[in-house]
């Protein structure tokens, strides 16, 4: 009792402490929650991005079937096969489809002729010079301004070309190559570039490969902006940063900046993943960055309902506590009668006091209950808060119970129906045998109240009992009273408490206010009863008079 006056200052710091303790846990979860979904995101790009690609490969495929089926592949027919293809809607992102054929010095005037028989003026196969083997582009569509740059350029001549066609004789396999800037760029709107190659053999059921057996190569023109401002939504990059590296994470080999598509620049990047993608005989380096999108919706809304209902609940608990001790203080050398009257007036004033506030509290956990977007993890959050304002709730009905002095209203009742309806809204354990009495009396009661007696002594009983356990209970008669008796297996009382039990503020319990016994005592005399306890086993044994 010397420190009681410090127990409203321990009550507010064990409640803001709580209070922060949750708000950290909410805060710690969506971080992780956030960090997974960057993580998903970014691997649901990656996945994307590769889908494309390989949808893309298949026109390049398709283009393989049409000249396999045929001795040869005519300008008007390519170009007929690209249009019903309708790739720009179809497939959009690329630049053009064309086809390369692979000459000998020996063949390339005749090539020349062919091209021009086709009505394709002035072919140059350029770099000039003369070679032992050529690869220049033959057909390329659609032949528009850029396009028309690429027709006959060799490019078996620059070398990161050259080496994606050494890979791809050697493979048999879809090709990619290295990062480039294509025959296509003007002076404007430079972009990296990269190809996509298809074998094209004279026999395609022949297993050998080498370069004098490689009739041709079609392939796919990507400028790697266009691509990927036409397959990936728009809103992508707004909180994600991504860049591309063509096999080693090095400035040179930089293919793709995600900033240079939405101009903007995210700094103190919070999240990150490293990821490779194999495509083509080749690997892409993706490294993705990210910051947390701004909070919205009903994180937003739990992020400060928190705090706001913590800080409040702190609050109320700490007033409660003060005026509850200052009203101890005062009753301290007063008689037991005096005690409780004056215990009776603070509670009155506590519960007018407290309600309001518990009211909006109430409302506002309510209301973002019903909040849209809600998860698994953010109703639990939910639970928390409805769990402690049920738990204040509970804490001010045992304090308006033992201050309220309403007459009771008597009525013949049933003992069993009374016992009945108090054990329908308690949980007994599995581990607890529960007995209840054979005999069935009528007592003359306010069945309400008696109700509540009930279920106050069982569920001490049930709290009593740590493992497997018993309750029973008895009703028995006399000429003049009527004997109820609540036994327990539990570890019992102290033989020095005994006489305290039923005294205001008296508990064992970690949690409760120390009212129950005081209250069902309070009930009982009211009934022109008594209420006794005794030990060993525990039992609580209640006398009513048969007539008041």
């Amino acid at each position: 009792m010397k420190n009681i006056g410090k127990l409203p200052w321990f009550v507010l710091i064990i409640s803001l402490s709580v209070t922060s303790l949750i708000w950290f846990s909410f805060s710690y979860s969506e971080e992780s929650i956030e960090k997974t979904e960057f993580e998903t995101n970014s691997k649901i790009i990656t996945l994307q991005i590769q889908k494309y690609l390989e949808d893309y490969e298949l026109i390049l495929i398709g283009a393989k079937g049409l000249f396999s089926a045929s001795e040869k592949v005519e300008y008007d027919e390519w170009s007929n096969y690209i249009k019903i293809q309708n790739i720009d809607k179809r497939f959009p992102g690329i630049q053009g489809v064309g086809y390369i054929h692979h000459i000998t010095n020996d063949e390339r005037d005749d090539l020349i002729k062919e091209l021009e028989s086709y009505g394709i003026k002035d072919y140059v196969i350029t770099p000039d010079g003369i070679r032992d083997e050529y690869y220049p582009v033959v057909y390329l569509e659609p032949l528009d301004f850029q396009n028309q740059r690429a027709m006959g350029y060799d490019i078996y001549v620059e070398e990161k070309r050259h080496q994606a066609v050494e890979t791809l004789k050697n493979t048999g396999d879809t090709t990619i190559t290295a990062k480039l800037i294509l025959v296509q760029e003007t002076e404007n709107d430079i972009q990296n570039g990269f190809l996509m190659l298809v074998p094209i053999y004279p026999n395609e059921s022949s297993s050998s490969v080498n370069s004098y057996e490689l009739q041709g190569i079609v392939y796919a023109v990507f400028r790697i902006n266009d691509f990927m401002k036409s397959i990936l939504d728009p809103t992508t990059f707004d909180h994600t940063n991504l860049k591309i590296y063509d096999e080693i994470e090095l400035e040179e080999n930089l293919l793709f900046d995600s900033k240079l598509l939405n101009q903007k620049e995210i700094d103190n990047k919070e999240y990150s993943l490293k990821t490779t993608l194999s495509v083509g005989n080749r690997d892409w380096v993706f490294v993705y960055e990210g910051i947390q999108p701004p909070h919205t919706g009903i994180e937003h809304q739990i992020a400060i309902t928190i705090p706001f209902l913590g800080i409040s609940i702190s609050a109320i608990a700490f007033y409660f506590t003060r005026i509850f001790v200052h009203n101890i203080k005062l009753s301290r050398d007063a008689t037991r009668n005096e005690k409780a009257s004056a215990m009776g007036i603070m509670a009155s004033r506590i519960a007018h006091d407290v309600r309001n506030p518990l009211t909006i509290i109430s409302v506002c956990q309510e209301n973002l209950k019903t909040g849209q977007g809600t998860n698994e993890l953010k109703q639990k959050q939910l639970d928390k808060i409805e769990h402690a304002v049920n738990t204040i709730n509970n804490i001010i009905q045992d304090v308006l119970n033992f201050a309220q002095t309403e007459n009771i209203r008597r009525e013949l009742t049933s003992t069993n129906v009374i016992l009945n309806n108090s054990i329908k809204g308690i949980d007994i354990p599995d581990r607890i045998d529960f007995e209840l009495p054979k005999k069935d009396f009528s007592i003359n009661c306010d069945k309400s109240k008696m109700q509540s007696v009930f279920s106050n002594l069982i569920s001490n009983s049930i709290q009593a009992i740590k493992g497997h356990g018993k309750i029973t209970i008895d009703v028995k008669e006399t000429n003049k009273k009527t004997i109820i008796t609540i036994e327990d297996s539990g570890s019992g009382i102290p033989e020095e408490k005994l006489l305290e039990v039923f005294e205001p503020m008296y508990t064992t319990k970690k949690l409760g206010t120390g009212l129950g016994l005081s209250i069902c005592k309070n009930i009982i005399e009211e009934h022109g009863g008594k209420i006794s306890v005794s030990n060993n086993p525990t039992k609580f044994q209640i006398e009513l008079p048969k007539r008041v």
